[in-house]
């Protein structure tokens, strides 16, 4: 029984290290991608100021 509870207790880390390790990159990725975006937006009002004049 004792290794059965063994073997229980270490897939379960596995499982949760897999989760835990998707978890941050998917965060990771947002983070990116919404860093992306926003510098895409700073550029097209940093151009669309130019094409103004304002800058």
């Amino acid at each position: 029984m004792n290794y059965f509870h063994a073997t229980i207790c270490f897939c379960a880390a596995i499982v949760t290290v897999i989760a835990v390790y998707f978890f941050w990159q998917d965060r990771s990725d947002r983070a990116a991608y919404t860093m992306s975006a926003v510098e895409m937006r700073a550029d097209r009002v940093a151009r669309e100021l130019e094409r103004m004049g304002i800058r």
